[in-house]
């Protein structure tokens, strides 16, 4: 039997020898590199989208275009009570004001939705802007992304209930992400 056992030792180490020459480790490797390195890049993908929004100026809008926004029609003070207290409806149709105004960028839990409206002309003079969009208003975000340079009604975007359009738009218009397809009278 010491024999035997003497053998069978010799084969183990010469089957654990080969096992060690001939399997693919380098691949094995490479693939768990890859794998970090996929995160690692969507991660930078993620704060480099941030960060060109970040760097960005606001847009430079016309006459025409401001008296279809937020900064011609938005609410204000006239000394005793709010005045032009607009909301958007599902009947208006909408478009991004410029086609670079905002990133959409995949978060823990939300969406961030960067904006360049709220930039300094200064370069980052002021902290980045985003607004954190629940995972319902998605759809209706990235089809105002697609559809641009298109004015979208704001009932026909994609979703559950008109609500939550509407909501969204109103969020988006209040920071002069939208602008209407004509203006509105409050």
């Amino acid at each position: 039997t010491d024999t035997r056992r003497k053998e069978l030792i010799t084969q183990m180490k010469q089957f654990l020898k080969d096992i060690i020459d001939e399997a693919p480790f380098d691949e094995a490797a490479d693939l768990v590199d890859i794998i970090n390195l996929t995160v690692y890049v969507n991660t930078c993908e993620m704060q480099l989208a941030a960060n060109v929004i970040h760097d960005y100026l606001p847009p430079c809008c016309t006459t025409e275009e401001k008296k279809c926004m937020i900064f011609r029609n938005g609410s204000r003070w006239d000394g005793s009570h709010v005045v032009d207290c607009m909301r958007l409806k599902e009947n208006n149709k909408i478009k991004l004001i410029r086609r670079e105004v905002a990133r959409l960028v995949k978060g823990d839990v939300n969406y961030h939705l960067h904006f360049t409206t709220e930039n300094s002309k200064i370069y980052h003079g002021y902290q980045p802007h985003f607004i954190k969009l629940p995972n319902e208003m998605i759809d209706a975000m990235k089809c105002l992304f697609k559809s641009y340079p298109d004015y979208k009604r704001i009932g026909d975007l994609p979703g559950n209930g008109n609500d939550i359009k509407i909501k969204l738009a109103n969020v988006l218009y209040n920071k002069g992400i939208i602008i209407t397809r004509s203006p509105t009278n409050s």
